[in-house]
């Protein structure tokens, strides 16, 4: 059976193009379609670095969902006005998107269903524990492998995660998770275009 080793390079750099300008080609049109152009985007070097930024993850986002979410996020950046207003955080939660999988947005708009804003409550890590049951049953894994996804999230800058301060070593401890100031600022432009 012939291996990756086997095709010719040229071939896969034809896909990965095909793919990249399928990605930008789709991307514009749904700019265009918003009244938003790239003479809109150029305005500023903000608005324009953010643009920059959202191609650059065109190439790299997991899937055409994410890729939908990168543009409804720039989207709502221009239509809310905080591409201008907070250029940095905007870009740096641009980034940080363009890093997670179609599950892991799922995950964040989870936890903002459930409120879950406190990191030290008692009530916080029980809805952390059942933040990971569902993640449990939601991806088919255990509630340790679940409780380590949701943890990974904590690299994006989007949630906190913390042990309890006291813990029965015999047993699974859940821990508390909650969303950050950059995750309200995602999930607050992501649902601004797409109510997801």
């Amino acid at each position: 059976m012939p291996g990756l080793s086997d095709v010719p390079i040229n071939l896969v750099v034809r896909g990965y193009t095909f793919i990249r300008d399928k990605r930008l080609d789709a991307a514009l049109d749904r700019l265009r379609a918003e009244g938003i152009t790239i003479e809109d985007l150029e305005k500023s070097d903000h608005r324009f670095a953010a643009f920059k930024r959202m191609l650059d993850a065109l190439e790299t986002c997991s899937s055409n969902a994410m890729m939908e979410k990168l543009v409804d996020y720039l989207m709502a950046g221009v239509a809310t006005a905080v591409i201008d207003d907070k250029p940095d955080v905007f870009q740096q939660v641009l980034s940080n998107l363009a890093k997670l999988s179609e599950g892991q947005v799922e995950i964040l708009a989870e936890m903002r269903k459930r409120e879950m804003r406190d990191g030290e409550s008692a009530e916080a890590f029980q809805k952390g524990a059942e933040l990971e049951k569902w993640v449990a049953g939601r991806y088919g894994v255990d509630e340790d492998t679940a409780q380590q996804l949701i943890v990974a999230l904590s690299q994006s800058g989007f949630t906190q995660s913390r042990h309890p301060t006291f813990s029965d070593l015999n047993g699974r401890t859940s821990m508390s998770h909650r969303l950050t100031g950059l995750a309200d600022l995602l999930l607050d432009m992501v649902y601004y275009r797409c109510r997801l």
